[in-house]
């Protein structure tokens, strides 16, 4: 059979690791079955396997490719799916087993006329994807795909969305988090928290509860104020239990002077210095309730509420207003604020705080 390969290693030059050519037709283990490839698609995985990493050259020649979509040798149309693990070792979920590996990391890929993989890998395709739009299903949403399927029961060609009250950057922090979700049967709402919780684990997330809201209920839309709490650690001393739940200011801040200047963002503003450049809002108007900075012992803390946020605004904010509270070098006054602000200009914003100290507090509805 034809087959895209990687040959050999080269982390400068990947490219030349790269062979096309015929490779012998797969044997099928049992437990396992081949898959006619119809479709396969690029994955940034495969990049990686021709620079060396998560593969070694004992392990040569490889067949590249994660995702496909073909046909079992009984006519049945399928979406594969990449993870291959044992699920006895993940408690019931193979993607939960410490030792799974993606299709072309131990076992050869798909991007060949054939590929084998385990019987529970092959997923019935939905009859409206064609094997094209099938076969570009990320892997990432595909081990989501068949946990829906699988776990929750859902039908084929069934529809779910899930809708948070708003999207938090990587690293930041949730503990008032709100998301709805229409499911296709009643269930009471404990055991949709539990299984959600199983199915979390060993994750560091949490659902506290769940309860039935009326149709018109949008976790987003209904949301009339969101609460976001930024934790500033003002010490010279590196951080230990906090790290990663908080920023560390080496410089003495002056939380008084902070408040202060956060005054001149309340209200009304055109917040265009203060959101992403990559913020998908139709408009930088937004009306900022409190923006309130407060010290206890060596912690700053800054409280932001509005009914919504621009993409990085609180961010934005708290690494501004931490210059506020400096002296000396770097140091900001109430007006440079200001005047930050009224530029409307995303290049007059100061420091970017990082992630790690934001938390979601709360959704109102």
């Amino acid at each position: 059979m034809f087959a895209v390969s990687a040959t050999s290693i080269d982390p400068e030059d990947p490219l030349s690791g790269l062979t096309l050519g015929d490779v012998p037709d797969p044997e099928v283990p049992e437990g396992w079955v081949r898959v006619a490839v119809r479709a396969a698609s690029l994955n940034h995985h495969d990049l990686w396997t021709l620079r060396g990493v998560g593969i070694t050259p004992d392990r040569l020649p490889m067949i590249l490719g994660c995702d496909a979509a073909g046909v079992l040798p009984d006519g049945t149309e399928v979406v594969v799916h990449a993870v291959v693990g044992d699920p006895r070792a993940g408690r019931g979920d193979e993607t939960l087993d410490p030792r799974r590996s993606l299709l072309s990391e131990l076992h050869q890929g798909t991007l060949a006329e054939y590929v084998v993989v385990p019987e529970r890998n092959a997923l019935p395709k939905p009859p409206e994807l064609s094997f094209e739009d099938a076969a570009c299903l990320p892997t990432a949403w595909l081990t989501a795909y068949r946990m829906l399927t699988t776990k929750a029961g859902l039908r084929m060609g069934d529809t779910v969305l899930v809708q948070g009250a708003g999207r938090t950057d990587a690293g930041v922090h949730a503990r008032g988090q709100v998301a709805h979700v229409d499911l296709t049967r009643e269930w009471r709402t404990d055991t949709v928290r539990d299984a959600l919780n199983a199915h979390l684990r060993p994750h560091p997330v949490a659902v506290l509860s769940a309860e039935q809201v009326g149709d018109d209920f949008n976790a987003r839309m209904s949301a009339i104020k969101r609460h976001y709490f930024y934790r500033i650690i003002n010490r010279r001393p590196d951080l230990t239990f906090d790290r990663n739940y908080a920023w560390r200011v080496a410089r003495p801040l002056d939380a008084d002077a902070m408040h202060t200047a956060a005054q001149r963002l309340v209200g009304k503003r055109d917040f265009t210095t203060f959101r992403s450049t990559e913020c998908q809002a139709k408009s930088p108007d937004k009306t900022l309730d409190r923006l309130d900075v407060s010290r206890i012992g060596d912690e700053v803390h800054v409280f932001a509420s509005a009914r919504s946020f621009l993409h990085n605004q609180v961010r934005s904010m708290v690494g501004t207003l931490m210059s506020t509270g400096l002296t000396g070098a770097g140091a900001w006054t109430a007006d440079d604020l200001s005047a930050a602000l009224e530029a409307r200009n995303r290049t007059a914003c100061g420091q970017v705080a990082p992630p790690d100290g934001l938390y979601l507090m709360k959704v109102d509805y």
